[in-house]
């Protein structure tokens, strides 16, 4: 056993919780899984995509520009 194991042996001991055989666990953590994209990427390239198949984005309606000022008796 290791230097640690050894040390955490004898602090669980002196606590009162049961020793373990080694702090290292069984089997390394999963490496990453890929999750499933939920928007699809496109098949093209961003850069080789025309600009007539972008779709262009919602445009909201702006109210009337305030100054600080306003804002704050507003």
């Amino acid at each position: 056993m290791g230097f640690l194991t050894d040390l955490w042996n004898q602090i669980s001991e002196f606590f009162g919780i049961e020793a373990v055989d080694s702090i290292v666990p069984e089997e390394p953590p999963k490496a990453y899984e890929p999750v499933e994209s939920v928007t699809p990427l496109p098949e093209k390239p961003v850069a080789e995509i025309p600009v007539e198949e972008i779709e262009p984005l919602p445009v909201e309606p702006v109210s009337e520009p305030t100054t600080i000022g306003e804002q704050g008796r507003a």
